[in-house]
């Protein structure tokens, strides 16, 4: 079916003029009967997603149109020996007189504009009936490839969050980092608003990594990665703090159940553990009433009251937050809560830092730190969430040193670790591989059975000990841990043990996917060539046992 249609009865139509930019770059460089229809399909696509064409924007348009389709076969392309388009966005610059910018501008909007009307990327396709015999990639390579890009498209455009995001400039990226800035602001501001409607706080910079956070739907962050890749060949990282109707801070349902039950109990005067089980004991005899009666001191605007309003909508909270603070200035939850709806990271690290500042507390810390009596005493709770909460987000910015302290000290406060900071620190220390650490942590809990901790074990324990029973009894609890990164390290296929230890069908999931999560933190630990063998040994014994 010929693609020429007859556009003199439509001189003054928008359309046509749309089409003839766009057909008249595909005709210079003799691919019109290849790779133009795409842009045929584009302008109807612009068109659903409700735009309003304007005059001034039809070249513009064009041009973006044209650079959407050669990103999408640009490898077709090259292949096909039209080596131009290496540099094809300065090749579309040059030949339509616009700035770089301008096109990539106006492609974000495109792009937005095939995810809102859930476009079929494969009708940018290279046209394969012009050259039959070309095997490049077939149907089911596309089909693929259209249902990774597509995959839950209402789910993206719907799902509005709040991001961290950090770009890493490499020796492959071809821009500097002031431009690399302006071109991120310019991509934000060019965005329609009721298409990927934005919010973007303060850019930050040092050396070569550039971070910023941003509210937006996740179909824009997919958008802004592709221009990153395809423009600047870089790939930015983000981390999703929140859903936007969510506070980033809100307490898990055990932790406000506790802070609740206990709100009312008198243990300033406990000196030690023993005291204080006898008085558990004795305080959950106790009726509600003659609960609330034993603190008569207990104040409306306390940390119990702030932890209500993490139920409430975003200003609501907010407000009666800060009408907590007004009479309680150091309510750490309350402070928490108006942190937990701050959008930038910087400024939510600043309110956490407060938050967390011991200096503000109105009770014997001192004491409490002498006597390790934090998170037992039901009082210091919110304190350590605090610190806790602010130890995450160092982590998320990207400052690990300063979060590995902190994890270290909500240890060093309550060796039980009820929050869990030795899990996330041991997954910081495999980062920067820091093995001395490492092995102190194992040490300090030689129970833990979480892969980071487990296959450590074995490490630590065979550089040790050598091939002996209690390395063995350490691989066997690796395999136990998650059997497919056993399996991953091993080089050997251990499906088998989830159905040996007849594992749930969920925390099976879980294991394969954390699996792929972890493994290339926890594999350098299994270079050594004696302890790979032996692991692989100990596994192949077992799989041949289960199969007998």
């Amino acid at each position: 079916m010929s693609k020429v249609i007859n556009l003199s009865k439509h001189a003054e139509k928008l359309e046509h003029t749309y089409l003839e930019y766009m057909t008249a770059f595909w005709n210079e460089y003799d691919l019109y009967w290849e790779l133009s229809n795409g842009g045929f399909e584009l302008w109807t696509v612009y068109i659903n997603a409700g735009n309003k064409i304007q005059k001034s924007d039809i070249k513009t348009l064009a041009a973006a149109a044209n650079l959407v389709i050669i990103e999408y076969n640009k490898e077709r392309i090259l292949v096909e020996g039209f080596e131009t388009f290496s540099d094809h966005i300065s090749l579309l610059s040059q030949f339509y007189d616009l700035e770089i910018h301008e096109i990539n501008q106006m492609s974000v909007k495109l792009k937005a504009s095939t995810l809102k009307v859930s476009f079929d990327p494969i009708k940018l396709a290279w046209d394969d009936e012009v050259d039959e015999d070309d095997d490049f990639m077939d149907d089911d390579d596309f089909n693929h490839l259209d249902e990774d890009t597509t995959k839950n498209t209402s789910f993206m455009m719907t799902k509005k969050c709040n991001l961290h995001v950090t770009i890493t400039l490499n020796e492959d990226t071809n821009t500097d980092k002031d431009s690399l800035i302006d071109e991120i602001k310019n991509i934000v501001s060019s965005n329609k608003p009721d298409i990927f409607p934005l919010n973007l706080y303060s850019i930050n910079s040092d050396a070569d990594i550039i971070t910023f956070s941003i509210d937006c739907p996740l179909a824009f962050m997919v958008v802004f990665i592709e221009i990153m890749q395809t423009q600047y060949r870089i790939t930015p990282d983000f981390l999703v703090i929140r859903d936007l109707d969510e506070n980033a801070f809100e307490p898990d349902n055990h932790y406000s159940s506790f802070m609740h039950y206990y709100r009312d109990m008198l243990t300033d005067d406990i000196e030690d553990d023993a005291e204080l089980n006898n008085y558990l004991k004795k305080y959950a005899t106790l009726s509600d009433q003659e609960r609330r009666a034993q603190n008569i001191n207990a104040r409306e605007d306390d940390e119990c009251a702030a932890l209500d309003l993490f139920d409430l909508p975003h200003d609501e909270s907010v407000k009666k937050a800060e009408e907590i603070l007004k009479t309680n200035p150091h309510n750490i939850e309350s402070q928490v809560l108006i942190a937990g709806w701050q959008g930038d990271l910087e400024k939510r690290i600043d309110m956490l830092l407060k938050a967390a500042n011991i200096t503000n507390l109105d009770y014997d810390y001192i004491r409490i730190q002498k006597d390790k009596m934090w998170w037992k005493a039901s009082h210091t709770r919110p304190f350590m969430r605090a610190k806790y909460l602010l130890s995450k987000t160092y982590e998320i910015g990207g400052y690990i040193d300063d979060a590995i302290d902190l994890y270290n000290e909500l240890i060093d406060m309550n060796h039980e670790d009820n929050l869990g900071a030795r899990l996330e620190l041991i997954r910081l220390l495999y980062k920067i591989d820091d093995r001395k650490a490492i092995s102190t942590l194992v040490n300090k809990y030689p129970e833990e059975n979480d892969e980071f901790f487990s296959f450590a074990a074995v490490y630590f324990t065979f550089m040790k000990y050598g091939k002996s029973s209690k390395t063995e009894k350490k691989i066997k609890a690796s395999i136990a841990s998650n059997h497919y990164l056993a399996g991953t390290i091993a080089k050997l296929d251990t499906d088998i043990f989830g159905i040996f230890f007849e594992t749930p069908e969920d925390i099976d999931e879980k294991m394969y996917n954390l699996n792929e999560k972890y493994a290339d933190d926890i594999l350098p630990l299994f270079k050594n060539s004696e302890l790979f063998k032996y692991y692989r040994k100990i596994v192949k014994e077992l799989l041949d046992m289960i199969d007998e």
